[in-house]
């Protein structure tokens, strides 16, 4: 097994407010290279993030130890080892694509004031993730398998979960009905718009366009995060050819 993601390419402005996160908020969340995990530390109460992989496990507990140690907070954003998808872009390698998406991970969590299309607002983002370390829970294993035993959460970080090797009509199925059955009445789910596009086939005929039910899509809040993970130097300069892959999409539960 190989490490996937040495940081994440995805805008974590975009994945705290599509969250909408609150200071009680039970989160779990899709572990990769832990960015997205420490980014919504910051605001929930408590982070739960999983990821099968033994190496992402071993970056992201590598990174909890540089933030316990003071002089080690610059050195949490350094790159440990590279990951083979870092500079995956449609399926292809492209420098330019990973540079950016380091720039833009870097400057989130160095930014000592930032407005995010809401007042998420504060001085010191790396301390502030450092102050609460003992609410974030790092776990290798099924996402799927570790909601199951849960009592109560809030909120679910998918993104664009990587379904190739599960079982459409078995585990994976039963996994996402577990989850939309004990998703908190008005929880939320990030996921990539790619991801629920492989899963409505398993909810046709239930609210319409494989809507799984008693959820809605957010329509507010996606076109936020949507406006926020769009707006890039993509859309300038030498990155003109360049575009996001991600398209939130934010569920919410009646």
């Amino acid at each position: 097994m190989e490490l996937l993601y040495s940081r994440t390419n995805e805008s974590l402005a975009a994945i705290v407010v599509g969250l909408d996160l609150k200071s009680d908020d039970i989160v779990y969340a899709i572990g990769g290279s832990g960015d997205q995990a420490f980014a919504i530390l910051e605001y929930a109460g408590k982070v739960i993030a999983v990821d099968n992989n033994p190496l992402q496990i071993k970056l992201m507990k590598e990174r909890v130890k540089l933030l316990e140690r003071n002089w080690g907070k610059k050195e949490f954003l350094d790159i440990i080892e590279y990951g083979i998808y870092d500079d995956m872009y449609k399926g292809e390698n492209n420098t330019r694509f990973g540079e950016f998406n380091l720039r833009r991970r870097n400057a989130y969590f160095n930014r000592s004031n930032q407005k995010l299309g809401v007042e998420y607002i504060h001085q010191n983002r790396i301390s502030n993730i450092s102050s609460k370390l003992d609410s974030l829970e790092i776990i290798q294993g099924d996402i799927f398998q570790e909601i199951q035993k849960a009592e109560k959460f809030s909120k679910v970080y998918l993104s664009s979960f990587n379904t190739s090797d599960w079982d459409y009509n078995g585990d994976l199925k039963i996994g996402l009905k577990n989850l939309f059955k004990k998703l908190d009445s008005n929880g939320i789910i990030y996921l990539d718009s790619s991801f629920f596009e492989r899963v409505t086939c398993f909810y046709d005929g239930h609210g319409g366009n494989g809507m799984p039910p008693g959820f809605s899509v957010d329509q507010k809040l996606t076109n936020l995060v949507r406006d926020i993970e769009a707006t890039s130097i993509f859309n300038s300069g030498d990155n003109k050819d360049l575009s996001s892959m991600f398209s939130p999409l934010i569920l919410r539960k009646k």
